[in-house]
């Protein structure tokens, strides 16, 4: 085979041409290997060049062939407020330009520049079809991070809810019983930016969040969030368009926020949301508050988000709790996803 040959250079924000061309790379490669998926937020894409997101840096490359096509896309976020040591990147390359050692070239070009910052560790995600099979996903993706060298350190298996299918009259009960357990909490809800008086309580939760995730071995500390990080995150998603819906739990003796569920959507391809965090104060477990704020925040969601159909999230396996609540409430397996790691 040919010697493949690339140039790679810092995408041009002040170049229509360079901006579409990088996002139409992420677009048509995401309706291969995930062709389920919207495609990217073309919004979030373009206003994301010029709003960082709060707590990384973010640096994008793109890659002409010898014939000054742009065939191939790369992106890296490093952390500047923890996870110093870590990078998470993007490696991309149109599905009709694979297998010509396109990929091998943006991955060196990634690992010289992530240890040229002092970065140690370098985490990516790739989707592939269910072990005991289901939908079919290109496995090109998986293969060329095991060949990499990358080792999966955490597999999640994303569920898909559509509300189409949805079985009111099930709900409705899952709901009373959790309303029924959870005497002595109160709800509130807010839209895209946490209102002043929650967002101690937001803040506080969020912290914990990744303290009571399963991380399986990746190596991914706890984030300090306080509330000045939670309004930066409020502001930048407004600025890219990206719709939210949150509802919480609060405890009435003692006026704590202990369990917040939230979803979002982007600008455009509404139909699609993302359920986010779900998250209960270990103290305050076993009252079915997690099942409470996941569908009051989906029955809000479906009168606040006209269009919506779709609602995707993601699991670790040894998640058994969460998964059961996903599966009562009408989720559905769809593929698997893995968080791949390599010390650089």
């Amino acid at each position: 085979m040919p010697t493949a040959t690339l140039t790679v250079t810092p995408l041009d924000a002040d170049d229509p041409a360079e901006v579409a061309a990088a996002y139409q790379v992420r677009a048509r490669a995401q309706a291969n290997d995930v062709p389920d998926f919207p495609a990217p937020c073309r919004v979030a894409f373009e206003v994301g060049l010029r709003v960082p997101w709060p707590g990384d840096e973010t640096h994008r490359w793109v890659a002409r062939s010898s014939s000054g096509e742009v065939v191939g896309y790369v992106q890296a976020n490093l952390p500047t407020l923890d996870n110093l040591s870590n990078a998470s990147v993007d490696i991309i390359v149109l599905p009709e330009h694979r297998r010509r050692g396109y990929g091998r070239i943006l991955y060196a070009h990634i690992v010289e520049f992530l240890r040229g910052r002092g970065r140690r560790v370098m985490i990516a995600f790739t989707a592939e079809t269910l072990p005991g099979g289901g939908v079919p996903r290109d496995p090109g993706p998986t293969a060329f991070a095991r060949a990499m060298g990358m080792k999966s350190a955490l597999a999640e298996v994303r569920r898909r809810l559509d509300l189409e299918t949805l079985d009111h009259a099930a709900i409705d009960a899952m709901l009373a019983d959790a309303r029924a357990a959870s005497a002595g909490y109160s709800l509130v809800r807010w839209g895209s930016v946490v209102p002043d008086e929650l967002i101690e309580g937001v803040a506080l939760l969020d912290s914990d969040f990744l303290n009571q995730a399963p991380l399986g071995d990746l190596q991914w500390e706890p984030e300090n969030v306080d509330a000045a990080r939670i309004r930066a995150m409020d502001e930048a998603r407004v600025k890219v368009g990206r719709v939210a819906v949150n509802t919480a739990a609060v405890h009435d003796e003692t006026g704590t926020m202990v369990a917040w569920s939230g979803l979002s959507r982007p600008a455009t391809h509404v139909e699609h949301a993302g359920q986010g965090i779900t998250l209960v104060h270990p103290a305050h477990r076993g009252r079915r508050l997690g099942l409470l704020t996941k569908i009051e925040n989906l029955r809000t969601a479906i009168i606040e988000l006209p269009g919506i159909r779709y609602i995707d999230t993601w699991n670790a396996a040894v998640n058994k709790h969460m998964i059961a609540i996903n599966e009562q409430m009408g989720f559905r397996a769809v593929d698997q996803w893995h968080n791949w790691q390599q010390e650089i």
